[in-house]
């Protein structure tokens, strides 16, 4: 089974000089493990403070062997998370299974506070929107009946969430405006405490109804000041990551999108649109540069294209504000639409 480490030394020198060995190394470590299936990959890395990374991979259904699957349940006799991500994976590939309308899978790896050489141990997040991929050609409607459920199951078919998550979760999908969606849903399984997370897609000027509406417990001046900052004034589209427990929890993040470069210069993609980080973070926003772009590269004796792109986060929490990036990549095929 080919695995994604080749891929990784592919982009290993666009990489942020920021990043500590110790983080690369734990990189190599997980994508050495992470099957060559994978449709794209992140790396995730803080701006500021804590060193840490995380790595993320993406799999379509289907596209998850026998292998791989039977290497899952043998970790989950030594993991409480791989159990449950055994059972969530399992339900997603079985046809005609309930979450047989997720097209796609993630799986976020943490990195240690320390560097043992432990399980690595990740959390799933299932795409709720079909066409998540697409959404940036084609006009869509809000959150439709079938989406909402595959909400709920996700969660049903994770069984390690927070047991009352649900009201929490069912009050976000009431709040969504006409033309709100759910991207994704997480089962944070390899974090304590588990919590579920939402990234909620909504039109920019309906986000202070939303978060109203879902009863946020955070301050909404500020999160509105911070919206304003970070998203450029042409940005249309919110993109919200909620984080839920037994309530819907301070913890905000609004994230920027490769999307969102089509909102720029009247939707023709000729002009990028960029979210804004603060002057006290102006070296690390000039390395990030160095990240987006196409190269080609050679994986497993098959010339291909290596596409690099750049998602920014910020995170409102309290009073403080953490900013993050992730490293996005994928292998692309000439035949490759996306």
């Amino acid at each position: 089974m080919a695995f994604a480490s080749g891929l990784f030394a592919e982009v290993g020198g666009f990489l942020p000089r920021f990043l500590e060995p110790h983080a690369l190394a734990w990189c190599e470590r997980v994508a050495a493990t992470v099957p060559g299936v994978a449709r794209s990959h992140y790396v995730e890395c803080r701006l500021e403070g804590s060193p840490r990374v995380d790595f993320m991979s993406c799999f379509a259904r289907g596209t998850l062997g026998a292998t791989f699957r039977t290497r899952v349940h043998e970790l989950g006799a030594r993991s409480a998370a791989w159990r449950s991500n055994g059972r969530l994976i399992d339900e997603w590939q079985r046809p005609g299974g309930s979450l047989e309308g997720a097209p796609f899978l993630w799986l976020e790896y943490d990195a240690p506070a320390t560097s043992g050489r432990g399980v690595l141990e990740a959390s799933p997040s299932l795409a709720i929107e079909s066409n998540y991929y697409e959404r940036h050609r084609q006009s869509r409607a809000g959150l439709c009946a079938a989406e909402r459920s595959l909400v709920h199951e996700t969660l049903n078919a994770a069984a390690s969430g927070p047991a009352n998550a649900g009201p929490a979760v069912t009050r976000c999908l009431d709040a969504l405006p006409p033309r709100g969606s759910i991207g994704y849903v997480s089962v944070m399984s390899a974090r304590a405490p588990i919590t579920v997370k939402l990234f909620v897609i909504l039109p920019r000027a309906d986000v202070r109804e939303f978060l109203q509406r879902a009863e946020w417990s955070g301050d909404l001046p500020n999160a509105l000041e911070l919206l304003d900052s970070f998203y450029e004034p042409s940005v249309r589209t919110a993109y919200l990551d909620l984080t839920i427990s037994d309530r819907l929890e301070e913890r905000l993040g609004i994230a920027s999108s490769q999307f969102q470069n089509r909102e720029g210069a009247g939707g023709s993609g000729a002009r990028r649109s960029r979210p804004r980080l603060p002057p006290s973070l102006a070296a690390e926003a000039r390395e990030l540069e160095r990240w987006p772009g196409l190269q080609l590269g050679w994986l497993e004796g098959i010339p291909c294209w290596v596409l690099r792109w750049l998602d920014i986060k910020a995170v409102l929490d309290g009073n403080t504000v953490e900013y993050k990036a992730y490293l996005g990549f994928m292998r692309r095929l000439p035949r490759d639409r996306n």
